[in-house]
C-alpha cells in the first residue's frame, strides 16, 4: 500500500505543501477552531515576496460566532476565511473571498496546493480505513449472502407469480402504468350530463314536431335518454409499499454476489504498482482538481478517489438491494392486503380476503390459494453495512 501511494520528485520547484511527504500529511492539522487564538498572529499585512502559504481555514457560518477581521477589509465582516504564513512564522487572517484581491491569481496557487494537500490527507486516512476494514465487512457480506430470508423471498415472487397468476398480473400492471398506485373505477350517476340529455332531445323534438309531414318520413322521431346516465370516477385506493416486488428488477441474489466479488477486488486492487497507475494519471488530466497536480502525485490521488468512488456506489447498491429485500415485510401487513383486496376485488373476477397476514384467493371454480409472508422472514441486519460506510467516510 506504500509503494501505491507513494509521491514522485518532480523537476520544477515544489510548495510547502507539495514537499511533505504522506505520513507528514497524516500528522497536519488542516481546520483551527480559534484562529484568534494562534500564536504569532499579526494585524498588519507582511511583505507580499515571498509569498506566504495557507496554514489553516477556518469557517464559522452557520453559527454564532463573532465575525472576524481580515488584512484586506481591516474590519470584523468574515466568519470563514484562512490563516496565512509568511516565510518568517508570522501569521495573519485572509477572508474566504479576499485573497485574491491581496495576492492576484497568485493566491489561486497557494489556495490549489493547500487544498491538494487537505484532499491528499483525507484521502489516505479513508483508504487506510478502508485497508483496515475490508476484511470484517467482506465477512459480513458473506453471512448476508447465505441468509435464509434471500431465499424464502425467491421463493415467494415464485409462488405468488405461480399460485395467484391474476393477481399478480394486475399488480404488475399497476406499478406499471400508475406507479404502484390502487386505482379503483366508480361509476356513480352523473346529474349533470343527464340534464344535458334531457335539453337536447327537447331541442330535437321541437325540431322535429316543426317538420312537415313529407319531412318528417326522412327523419326518425327523438327519443327519450336513457337514465339514469353514469360517469367513471378514479379512486385512489392506497398504494404499494414498493414496486421493485412486482418489477423485473427485483431483489438479486446474483447482484450481491456481484457486489461482494468486488468488495474483495478493492482489497486486491491496493497492491497495484506504478506501471498500474499509469491508466489513473491520464484519467487525472480530465479532473479539474488535479490538474495542476503533478506525476505520480496526480495518478495516485486519482486513484484513491477512484476506490472510495466505487465503494461508496457498491455501498448504495447494497442498500437498495436491502430496501428490495424488505419490501415483502411492508406489503404482507394486515391493512396493506387489506388495501389489495379491496382494489382485486374491483377488477377480476376472483375473490379476496386477507386471512391472518396472508391474502386469500377463491377462483371462479372454487379452488383457494393462499399466499403469506413465512413466520420467520426477517431482514439481514444493515448494522455492518452502515459501520463500514462510516468508517470510509471517516478522516480519523
Amino acid at each position: 500500500m506504500t509503494r501505491a501511494l507513494g509521491r514522485a520528485t518532480p523537476t520544477e520547484e515544489r510548495s510547502y505543501w507539495t514537499c511533505l511527504s504522506d505520513e507528514e500529511l497524516l500528522k497536519k492539522t488542516f481546520t483551527t477552531t480559534d484562529p484568534e487564538g494562534l500564536p504569532g498572529l499579526i494585524h498588519e499585512l507582511p511583505p507580499q515576496s515571498p509569498l506566504p502559504i495557507i496554514e489553516f481555514l477556518y469557517d464559522f457560518r452557520g453559527t454564532d460566532h463573532t465575525k472576524l477581521r481580515c488584512m484586506h477589509c481591516n474590519r470584523p465582516i468574515h466568519l470563514a476565511g484562512y490563516v496565512l504564513n509568511s516565510d518568517d512564522g508570522r501569521r495573519f487572517l485572509v477572508g474566504h473571498k479576499c485573497g485574491g484581491k491581496i495576492y492576484g491569481t497568485d493566491f489561486n496557487g497557494i489556495l490549489h496546493d493547500f487544498e491538494g494537500a487537505r484532499t491528499r490527507a483525507s484521502l489516505i486516512k479513508r483508504m487506510r480505513n478502508l485497508y483496515l476494514g475490508l476484511p470484517a465487512f467482506n465477512a459480513y457480506l458473506l453471512a448476508v449472502r447465505t441468509h435464509p430470508t434471500i431465499a424464502a423471498y425467491q421463493h415467494l415472487r415464485a409462488k405468488f407469480k405461480k399460485e395467484t397468476p391474476r393477481l399478480w398480473g394486475a399488480l404488475v400492471m399497476a406499478c406499471f402504468h400508475d406507479q404502484g398506485h390502487l386505482i379503483i373505477q366508480h361509476e356513480i350517476p352523473d346529474p349533470d350530463a343527464e340534464k344535458l340529455a334531457e335539453t337536447k332531445y327537447l331541442r330535437d323534438l321541437e325540431e322535429w314536431r316543426a317538420m312537415s309531414h313529407a319531412q318528417r318520413k326522412k327523419f326518425r322521431r327523438p327519443q327519450p335518454p336513457i337514465k339514469p346516465i353514469f360517469k367513471t370516477i378514479a379512486e385512489n385506493a392506497g398504494q404499494l409499499p414498493g414496486t421493485t416486488f412486482f418489477s423485473d428488477k427485483p431483489f438479486s441474489k446474483k447482484e450481491l454476489d456481484e457486489i461482494a466479488l468486488q468488495f474483495r477486488h478493492l482489497v486486491d486492487d491496493l497492491n497495484i504498482d506504478e506501471r498500474a497507475l499509469s491508466v489513473y494519471r491520464d484519467r487525472a488530466k480530465y479532473d479539474s482538481s488535479e490538474r495542476k497536480t503533478r506525476g505520480s502525485l496526480s495518478a495516485t490521488t486519482a486513484y484513491m478517489k477512484q476506490v472510495l468512488w466505487q465503494a461508496s456506489v457498491l455501498l448504495g447498491r447494497l442498500e437498495e438491494n436491502f430496501v428490495k429485500l424488505a419490501e415483502p415485510v411492508r406489503l404482507f401487513r394486515v391493512s396493506q392486503l387489506s388495501t389489495i383486496c379491496r382494489w382485486a376485488n374491483s377488477k377480476l373476477d376472483n375473490e379476496y380476503a386477507v386471512a391472518g397476514k396472508s391474502i386469500q384467493e377463491r377462483d371462479t371454480y372454487g379452488k383457494i390459494s393462499t399466499i403469506g409472508l413465512p413466520s420467520e422472514y426477517t431482514i439481514p441486519s444493515m448494522e455492518g453495512l452502515e459501520v463500514f460506510g462510516r468508517i470510509i467516510n471517516s478522516n480519523d
